[in-house]
């Protein structure tokens, strides 16, 4: 760790991962972009630990492990998967109920005795039938989880429980602690859980009716009295909610959103309990709170968090991540001031939108959704947008491969522009990658931009110094910039080289040795040039001749 470097861990679930999305989308590489724009003298290093589908329990036990890493601060973004996440007590992993025993079995878990008893047991164990399609419907056990009942009070139990040890543990470390409150889409997102409506809401078919034939007085007259004589059912508020927000009383109809998602029985989005643990905690403890819902509910139309910033029911989209960096960045920054969504800090495209879509389009299909989520995808063009981001999700090409591909299409159509943002997100992910970098050299070079288009080769050529047709590409440019010098040396260390002469076929070798001659003419060196061109005509007359013409 550098003297001047600032290292921060982010914790927490799929959200943290940054799901749907590859590396280049999620909050903790706009946080640290966002960090490196505002304090530039400082070494900003955001390191993401975020996995899809654990909870409170798993980042307890990641964090004496962390410390080891010496981060400065950890952020924490977790709580939706208190339920169903891994050893969550409405989950098929749960494994007791207690935290102290469900930590007893994480430790063992890094045993490797336990680890061969635990292999040798469930090969024992029977196969279960047809896997669920997704993880989420794979994770479920139990599908009827009232607010109140012995197993939302233990939950919500346990993760507070959590919540103070990973506080307590990370203070002994002198590491300072920052937690965000929860967000999840309100307005279009159903509730997942919920009894057969047609016998558990009273005079459901005449609700149905009325809202379909837009009768919003009547729709909201039939859903109260339903809700007088049934108050737990989360679907009669979320409708309530949809006539509220019709009749432009929005905040009627936020509240009525706010409980239907509290009294959704399958609760992968957290109950605003959740969010009441996480301020108190923070109050009690040195933990800083991080208000992400008052941003988000800033940035929502009307104040509803909606599809403005989420793909589905809880996953923001491209913005929303974005938002979710900003309100770690004004909570790290100590300040009431708002700040905006910096373009400079978006590295990835349409392709990676579009990858993310392709994943949530097939999720969203399957349980348990089951057609419950208002989720529509862009379709960017040119359809080969598409057809690249389902190639990459179903596992058949590789994702900078995607962009390449992308790149080169854009290239080929003269935009430049688009062609330089594919590969850029590429060296956002991996600076080093040696397509990308000669690539962008190539699109510089076509803008006769010389010393740019070098500044890329030369980098290229770092990766992979044995690439002889990069060689010569440089060599070419170096001589278009006036470095005739340093082109001869870069074509020598061509022709001299066996193995990399070797790479070239008769018209790379030919125009090597031709560009060398013109080199050593426009230094001055005449008699060499004419010696060179006459081996030249000798060794490769058909490719001498093709020169001459032009």
């Amino acid at each position: 760790k550098a003297p001047n470097e600032v290292r921060i861990i982010c914790l927490g679930g799929s959200t943290t991962e940054g799901f749907p999305f590859e590396g280049n989308s999620n909050f903790p590489h706009f946080l640290q972009c966002y960090l490196k724009k505002q304090n530039p003298q400082k070494q900003w290093r955001v390191i993401n630990l975020g996995l899809s589908a654990i909870n409170s329990h798993s980042v307890r036990d990641m964090v004496p492990q962390i410390s080891e890493l010496k981060p400065d601060a950890v952020l924490i973004y977790m709580g939706h998967n208190e339920f169903y996440g891994a050893l969550g007590l409405a989950s098929n992993s749960v494994i007791g109920s207690d935290t102290k025993f469900v930590q007893l079995y994480l430790w063992l878990k890094n045993w490797r005795l336990y680890q061969l008893l635990e292999s040798i047991v469930f090969k024992f164990k029977p196969k279960a039938g047809k896997h669920p399609a997704t993880l989420m419907a794979a994770m479920i056990k139990k599908s009827h989880i009232v607010p109140g009942s012995s197993l939302y009070k233990k939950t919500l139990h346990n993760f507070k429980t959590n919540l103070n040890a990973i506080i307590k543990i990370c203070a002994s470390r002198n590491i300072a602690v920052y937690v965000s409150t929860l967000v999840s889409n309100l307005k279009d997102q159903e509730p997942l859980g919920y009894p057969n409506p047609d016998s558990s809401i009273s005079r459901y078919p005449a609700i149905r009716q009325a809202l379909n034939h837009q009768q919003w007085s009547l729709a909201d007259s039939l859903l109260t009295m339903s809700i007088q004589k049934d108050s737990l059912n989360p679907l009669s508020h979320f409708l309530l909610a949809q006539v509220y927000y019709q009749n432009k009383q929005f905040a009627k109809a936020g509240q009525e959103f706010i409980l239907a998602k509290d009294l959704d029985q399958i609760p992968f989005r957290a109950p605003s309990d959740m969010n009441n643990i996480i301020r108190k905690v923070c109050q009690e403890t040195q933990a800083r709170l991080v208000k992400t819902d008052s941003l988000f509910r800033v940035h929502s139309p009307h104040g509803i968090p909606d599809n403005t910033l989420f793909l589905e029911h809880l996953h923001p989209n491209a913005s929303g991540y974005q938002w979710l960096a900003v309100s770690f960045f004004q909570a790290l920054e100590k300040t009431g001031k708002e700040f905006g969504l910096n373009k400079n800090c978006i590295h990835f495209t349409n392709l990676d939108i579009a990858i993310g879509e392709v994943k949530i389009a097939d999720l969203v299909k399957h349980p348990p959704f089951n057609g419950r989520t208002h989720f529509r995808a862009h379709h960017f063009q040119p359809e080969l947008i598409q057809q690249l981001s389902k190639r990459h999700v179903h596992g058949h090409l590789l994702w900078d491969a995607a962009h390449l591909q992308l790149g080169v299409y854009w290239q080929q159509k003269n935009e430049w522009r688009k062609a330089l943002q594919e590969y850029s997100a590429i060296l956002q992910a991996d600076s080093l990658h040696f397509s990308a970098l000669y690539k962008i050299g190539d699109i510089l070079f076509r803008q006769k931009q010389f010393k740019q288009a070098i500044r890329f080769y030369q980098k290229a050529l770092t990766v992979n110094p044995k690439a002889a047709f990069l060689k010569a590409k440089l060599a070419r440019v170096m001589m278009l910039n006036g470095n005739e010098s340093q082109a001869v040396r870069v074509l020598n260390s061509v022709i001299n080289d066996a193995t990399l002469a070797n790479q070239l076929n008769k018209e790379q070798k030919a125009g090597v040795l031709y560009l060398k001659a013109i080199a050593l003419a426009k230094l001055g060196k005449t008699a060499e040039a004419r010696k060179l061109l006459e081996q030249l005509a000798d060794e490769f007359p058909k490719q001498f001749k093709m020169f001459n013409k032009n």
